[in-house]
Formats: C-alpha cells, sequence, structure tokens
C-alpha cells in the first residue's frame, strides 16, 4: 500500500476535477493534473463494480502497480485519478499493469 502523503484527500478532489486532463482507455480512464506534489487516489461507484470485495482488489491492483511503475516513468508533481470500467475485472493483473504503463506513456 501506498503511504498516506501519497494518497489524494478529500479537500484536493475539488481542486483536481476543476482543471483535470482526461486520458480514456477501454479499461479505465486516468484524470491528472500538474500539482506541488504527486498524489493519487482510485475512484470505483458501487454503481459500477457492486461487490466491495471487487472494488477494494482493483484498488489494491491499481495502487501496487502505480508503486512499481512510478520509478521507471519518473511520474513526478501530478495529481492522477484512476477510474476504472467494469471490464477491469476480467483481465489478469499483468495486462492491467501493461494497460496503465502505456497510459502514463500517453500522459508523460
Amino acid at each position: 500500500m501506498l503511504k498516506k502523503s501519497e494518497k489524494l484527500k478529500t479537500k484536493d478532489f475539488s481542486v483536481v476535477m476543476q482543471g483535470k486532463k482526461i486520458e480514456r482507455g477501454q479499461y479505465l480512464d486516468i484524470g491528472y493534473l500538474l500539482s506541488p506534489k504527486t498524489k493519487i487516489a482510485v475512484i470505483i461507484s458501487k454503481k459500477t463494480i457492486k461487490k466491495a470485495v471487487d472494488r477494494n482488489k482493483i484498488k489494491r491492483q491499481i495502487f501496487n502497480i502505480y508503486k512499481e511503475i512510478r520509478k521507471d516513468k519518473k511520474i513526478n508533481n501530478m495529481f492522477i485519478l484512476f477510474y476504472p470500467k467494469k471490464e477491469i475485472l476480467y483481465i489478469p493483473y499483468e495486462k492491467t499493469k501493461l494497460v496503465i504503463s502505456e497510459m502514463f506513456d500517453k500522459i508523460i
């Protein structure tokens, strides 16, 4: 898991929501905004994925993938919001990692 200081807080959401840019993909969308620090959040609604077990699994996977990728991609000074879609449940971890890595290549 990530440190608390690396997670995006609720009070920062309004800032990000106003000026964010979005990169859309088949399995997830990534919203991002340049900022003084790098912080991330995963947003999954109950409407998209019903079971809490599945929502938590996706969050853990995305946080772990981000943790692995951030050093290689040199992701700095961004607020990042992940919006997973229902289809992400049905793909293996390695494919999820590849998809997120490709999306970061487009952003950076």
